[in-house]
């Protein structure tokens, strides 16, 4: 976890480590925890904040800040909002990362931008959104992404998640669409 990044953010402002006990995490809570925090982002999330098990005690405290009401089940969407941020973030970091310099770029051929088989939607719309994200042109990012992806840095359903939040679709509706 990078520091400063909104993901340190949340582990700071939850801070689950401090509620470590020995209690096992009931069935009730777990089932809580996953119909809270949207599917797409459940995985990557638990795994970012909380590496399992979780006690009982974190398991509260983690409704706690997902919940506005629990009593009510209002969900906090604020803090549905700072997770979805944080998967875009660690994104946009992986593929900053792997961004290649411009003297390798120069030797890079037709062939090797079109190794990796892309759908249209990456194409015409996740590599552009990239681009402009990470400030560098288009052949660039794509590399980018090819040498994550073969680094197993983040996979295809990695950026499928990446091409359903750049796309100008609601979260809401985004949420019925999965």
């Amino acid at each position: 976890m990078k520091q400063g990044s909104i993901l340190s953010r949340i582990a700071k402002e939850i801070s689950l480590s401090n509620y470590a006990d020995d209690t096992p995490l009931s069935s009730k809570i777990e089932l809580t925890i996953k119909a809270a925090i949207p599917a797409d982002i459940y995985e990557w999330f638990m795994g970012e904040i909380a590496p399992p098990p979780l006690s009982n005690s974190q398991g509260l405290k983690l409704l706690g800040w997902l919940f506005k009401n629990i009593r009510k089940a209002e969900l906090d969407l604020k803090h549905i909002g700072l997770i979805r941020q944080a998967r875009r973030e660690q994104f946009i970091e992986v593929v900053k990362e792997n961004l290649p310099t411009v003297a390798i770029m120069s030797y890079v051929t037709r062939e090797q931008l079109e190794r990796q088989e892309f759908s249209e939607d990456i194409v015409f719309d996740l590599i552009p959104y990239l681009a402009k994200n990470v400030k560098r042109d288009e052949e660039t990012v794509t590399i980018a992404i090819q040498w994550a992806i073969q680094e197993k840095v983040i996979s295809m359903d990695d950026c499928l998640w990446m091409l359903r939040y750049c796309k100008p679709v609601s979260e809401y509706t985004q949420l019925l669409l999965i």
